[in-house]
């Protein structure tokens, strides 16, 4: 598992043990320790630890002050906090490497994530002398531009049709409807009653449909 870069000041939150685990291997890989005792991140057995990592840089003044790299821990989960799930950084292979990379030197250096990398002359200086750091950057770029294949769920709806004059049908409200029994089967009554409700409110010559249907799930 590859990694975003940890900074000290950050704050980052675990769901699990697992990220728990991996977060604080990262820390020790770093050359962070607990603070005050000094023991390497790993040293502590997991189940101890709080969900929050706080990372400290040496002689700065957060709460804590040492002269060396260190971390601490809480419960935080404020708007500050970063989710471990955030800095995960989405694997490629050599392979991909090259093909993104010789698909984005056919177009414009201006949007190649090599271009202008500080401390680089230019994207085959980055290559050669930090081609992890090249990797990471054709990774992202990868997972900010690849095209997502869309969400489906299946629905039930109640559609309202209006019977106009002239025999034309045109559909004038619908909506969301949802079984309250465990296996459905009370879905004729729950549309009698969002018919009812309509005309309730509406004059005019209306019937009301149950269907199924399959559409792109709303991004919440």
């Amino acid at each position: 598992m590859r990694l975003k870069e940890i900074k000290p000041g950050m704050v980052i939150h675990c769901k699990n043990d697992e990220e728990k685990k991996a977060l604080l291997e990262e820390a020790e890989r770093l050359g962070y320790v607990w603070y005050y005792q000094k023991r390497k991140p790993t040293a502590m057995p997991i189940e101890m630890i709080f969900s929050t990592i706080h990372f400290y840089d040496a002689n700065k003044k957060n709460g804590f002050t040492a002269d060396y790299k260190h971390i601490t821990q809480s419960e935080q989960t404020e708007e500050n906090v970063t989710e471990f799930s955030d800095l995960i950084l989405p694997e490629i292979t050599a392979e991909e490497a090259i093909k993104i990379n010789t698909e984005l030197c056919a177009g414009t250096c201006d949007e190649c994530p090599l271009y202008n990398v500080d401390g680089y002359s230019d994207c085959d200086d980055l290559c050669i002398k930090n081609p992890e750091k090249a990797v990471e950057l054709l990774a992202k770029w990868k997972s900010e531009h690849e095209k997502k294949e869309p969400e489906i769920e299946t629905v039930d709806i109640c559609r309202i049709i209006e019977i106009q004059p002239d025999g034309r049908k045109r559909c004038v409200h619908e909506e969301d409807i949802k079984s309250e029994l465990p296996f459905g089967g009370d879905e004729r009554q729950i549309v009698q009653n969002v018919l009812k409700r309509y005309l309730a409110e509406h004059d005019g010559n209306f019937i009301a449909v149950h269907e199924v249907v399959s559409r792109v799930k709303a991004v919440e």
